[in-house]
């Protein structure tokens, strides 16, 4: 438990685990080959070619303006979005007993979903504010979105190979397809 606050400056390091505490900072970056997080609070700007990963329990909550090149893997625990660019440049999958809090965010990030989240959901909004993921979820078995409290848009999702189920919870809305859907239609079975 503690806190790294790297301020203004742009730090490069190896590999970068936050078991439980805060990471902060200003306007500089923390670049790294990866990075692990368990449970606590990352407000800083992560950067670098590495991806990150969450494969426990517990809640880790991203807000900074992420750049990170490598995959998000949310295997565990809650991922809960504080900013648009918090899972970074590369893609996320979200692996059965995990959880993805949008919080009112728009992500482009979000690729594959699988899983109830633990019976939170897989892909949850807790914020008043609407959340959208504008990008194309791809599955091959199951999945659940729960609106707890606001609304929640997803722009495509399509099977991979087999029938699959999606199943809404909670009391917001969700919606399939935004107006700049592809041809293809917003949801492929």
């Amino acid at each position: 438990t503690g806190t790294l606050n790297i301020g203004a400056n742009n730090d490069t390091v190896g590999a970068v685990a936050l078991t439980n505490g805060v990471i902060t900072g200003t306007s500089g970056k923390l670049s790294a080959s990866s990075f692990y997080a368990e449970n606590g609070t990352i407000s800083a700007n992560l950067g670098g070619s590495g991806g990150l990963v969450k494969s426990t329990g517990g809640t880790v909550l991203l807000s900074g303006t992420n750049s990170y090149a490598g995959a998000s893997l949310i295997g565990g625990g809650i991922i809960q979005l504080g900013s648009s660019y918090a899972l970074g440049a590369g893609t996320a999958t979200i692996n059965p007993g995990a959880s993805v809090d949008l919080n009112g965010q728009s992500t482009t990030n979000i690729v594959n979903i699988s899983g109830d989240g633990g019976g939170n959901g897989a892909l949850v909004n807790n914020s008043a504010a609407p959340a959208f993921v504008n990008s194309e979820i791809g599955n091959g078995t199951a999945y659940t979105v729960n609106a707890a409290v606001g609304d929640i848009t997803i722009q495509r999702t399509f099977s991979v190979g087999g029938p699959w189920t999606l199943t809404k919870n909670g009391p917001g809305t969700l919606t399939l397809g935004t107006t700049n859907t592809t041809s293809h239609n917003n949801l492929l079975v």
